[in-house]
């Protein structure tokens, strides 16, 4: 095999490796400018709400207009702007309890954090119409000591 030949065969490998490269490149710009701001969105939304329903908490307002959506969600589960109206909606009620955005970012996580933390029964066993909700352990008051629960065996 020549020498020139040798280089054409992996010079080729290494053109397309590069290629791929300069397009995985390309993909991670586009998703790090497809992350979300959650606080400047709220700003942005908090400001627009304001100008657009007025001041004041507007709870039972909401809580109505929630209701509304949840229909409109049981009616077309698929649509994920539906979805969207509810959290639009949920996240309008947080700022108007007097939260700061950045609070209300830091709850999400927060929340979720504690959901992860806590212990959750088998969905498979679940009615897939029911919620599934975390397993409640017992009030401090209310659990029977270990020596006890041994006496009862």
């Amino acid at each position: 095999m020549k020498a020139s030949d040798l280089l054409k065969s992996t010079a080729e490998p290494f053109d397309r490796a590069c290629v791929m490269v300069a397009e995985m490149e390309q993909e991670l710009v586009r998703l790090r400018a497809c992350r979300y701001d959650l606080v400047e969105h709220l700003a942005r939304q908090q400001d627009f709400s304001l100008r657009t329903f007025g001041p004041g908490k507007r709870t039972k307002g909401l809580i109505d207009h929630i209701t509304k959506e949840l229909a409109e969600v049981a009616a077309n589960p698929d649509d994920l702007f539906e979805w969207v109206d509810v959290i639009l909606l949920a996240l309008d009620g947080a700022w108007r309890a007097g939260y700061l955005p950045e609070e209300i970012s830091e709850a999400i996580n927060a929340k979720l954090d504690r959901n992860m933390a806590r212990t959750w029964p088998d969905w498979r066993t679940a009615d897939p119409g029911k919620a599934v909700e975390h397993v409640r352990e017992a009030p401090e008051a209310l659990k029977i000591p270990a020596f006890l629960r041994s006496l009862s065996d």
